[in-house]
């Protein structure tokens, strides 16, 4: 019988962005990618880089470096998209490298509002 992670380990999709590693719980994770091509969308926000087409559905590609005020990338074919699931829509997230899923003790994660208040999508450990 399967009895599952045990409540105090995370499982995370670990991925680096501008030399610095970050996370994402691996049930936000839909699938990674490699880089496609994007196409941008007139007078939309400048975190949004545009759309792709994932078999048939529009998904937004949003850049976390823009998010993050980190200097822009133009991202090769050497960079990945984390298709992720949020509670109203499917993102894909350019991201430099995937470096696996890992499993974290829940103690190690650092709560979002600890590291940027009113941020709560982000944690860190």
């Amino acid at each position: 019988m399967y009895q599952g992670l045990r409540p105090s380990i995370r499982q995370l999709v670990v991925f680096r962005l501008a030399e610095q590693q970050y996370a994402l719980p691996l049930s936000a994770v839909e699938r990674v990618l490699p880089m496609v091509a994007v196409s941008p969308l007139p007078q939309a926000p400048a975190i949004a880089l545009g759309v792709i087409n994932l078999h048939g559905q529009v998904v937004p590609v949003l850049d976390m470096r823009r998010c993050f005020g980190f200097p822009p990338r133009d991202y090769g074919l050497t960079a990945h998209l984390l298709v992720v699931r949020t509670t109203r829509r499917t993102l894909a997230l350019p991201v430099d490298e995937v470096l696996g899923v890992r499993e974290v003790a829940a103690a190690a994660v650092t709560a979002p509002e600890a590291v940027l208040p009113g941020i709560a999508q982000v944690g860190g450990s």
